[in-house]
């Protein structure tokens, strides 16, 4: 028994959350939405980390995300779906990478800012 209730103390002192790596195969700037806040995340670079706290577990067991062009000419994929559901965990461990990518078969110029420089990619 007293092993039982240290592991459930442990975890009400481990904060619960999700955190997550975006990896911006979308090639241009776009914005992400979590179902905790109304507002987008703009993403201009390669990568984004986000690591969002979870206070009311009972409430956000899960915390759903989606992606979109903000020139709304594209479809955006998170891990290949219009959207993706993340479980909250305890301490987050690890950021789980997830793959954010353009609609199949819709590719084109894109100019991508990374770390105040403007990067110009190609897509043939």
């Amino acid at each position: 028994m007293t092993k039982l209730f240290s592991e459930i103390q442990l975890l009400s002192i481990l904060e619960m959350c999700v955190a997550l790596n975006f990896i911006n195969n979308f090639r241009a700037p776009f914005k992400l939405y979590s179902s905790l806040k109304h507002e987008a995340y703009l993403v201009t670079g390669f990568g984004f980390k986000l690591k969002l706290i979870i206070e009311r577990l009972e409430l956000h067991s899960h915390v759903i995300f989606k992606a979109e062009d903000p020139l709304g000419k594209h479809k955006i994929f998170l891990n290949g779906k219009l959207s993706t559901s993340e479980a909250a965990v305890a301490g987050c461990p690890e950021f789980v990478n997830v793959s954010v990518t353009p609609e199949q078969g819709k590719t084109e110029s894109f100019t991508l800012l990374t770390n105040f420089k403007q990067l110009i990619i190609i897509n043939d």
